[in-house]
């Protein structure tokens, strides 16, 4: 009887660790849309060049988040459909600038969000500005989109009215420019991140509306599903978030990508 409850104990503190969650590593992976997303995601530039370096909202904060941890974090930028598609299978334990819909839930676990853009409708400085304050608008005016972003938040009519789906913001709204179609939905602080990065060649004969219908759109952290310490690694992530709000450095870092 004492040899089989030894052998039972054995047996279920190792089937306990078997089962406990792997450890998060200490360095870790993370991918962006290499079509940048300033000011959260970008390539750095220097003397108007641009470097392999990525800078933005995200690597700070992902620094001042994980670094109480003793983690770290390299970033790279994909093409955004790759970045995905790897970061699904666990080549990458983050995905930066997830929207919450239920598409990228089915392969990720997503983190509380911790940054927000307000959604605008772009234009040519030449059209009458589209009405502003019903979904219904959208479904009367041609529409670029960008390929593989996720539109679903914005209450749309799927594939209504899209007659160029580009595989680049730049592509989008060079064809907004040039009359392909008539509006393009995008948001504000992206905006002002292209003119921070030296983008604002593309912005010239384009302005905006706010979209009154819609509120603020929340983006994420994304961690595979696949990876042992998913769970754990989200759980970091939403305790990092809290910590950070309390002490107010995401409003710092918000206003030094955001000062206005």
């Amino acid at each position: 009887m004492v040899k089989t409850t030894i052998l039972l104990q054995a047996w279920l503190c190792c089937a306990a660790a078997s089962a406990a969650p792997a450890e998060v590593p200490h360095s870790l992976k993370a991918c962006g849309d290499v079509n940048e997303f300033p000011p959260y995601t970008y390539y750095e530039r220097k003397d108007g060049k641009m470097k392999e370096s990525v800078a933005g909202f995200n690597v700070d904060y992902l620094a001042a988040l994980l670094g109480p941890d003793r983690r770290g974090v390299s970033v790279v930028l994909l093409p955004w459909k790759r970045c995905l598609l790897l970061a699904a299978q666990g080549h990458y334990d983050l995905v930066l600038d997830v929207s919450g819909q239920a598409q990228r839930q089915r392969d990720f676990y997503i983190a509380n969000a911790h940054y927000s853009i307000r959604p605008i409708m772009m234009f040519s400085e030449k059209m009458p500005p589209p009405p502003g304050d019903s979904p219904d608008v959208l479904a009367h005016y041609s529409r670029c989109e960008v390929l593989g972003w996720d539109y679903t938040g914005y209450g749309m009519p799927p594939g209504v009215g899209v007659v160029a789906v580009p595989s680049t913001l730049d592509g989008a709204l060079r064809m907004l420019r040039i009359g392909r179609c008539q509006v393009m939905v995008h948001n504000l602080e992206l905006v002002l991140g292209m003119r921070q990065v030296g983008k604002q060649d593309l912005l010239e004969g384009l302005t905006y509306r706010h979209i009154a219908w819609l509120p603020v759109y929340e983006l994420h952290f994304a961690v595979s599903r696949k990876l042992p310490y998913a769970r754990p690694l989200v759980e970091m992530l939403n305790r990092g978030r809290l910590a950070m709000n309390k002490s107010g450095e995401t409003q710092r870092l918000l206003k030094k990508y955001l000062p206005d």
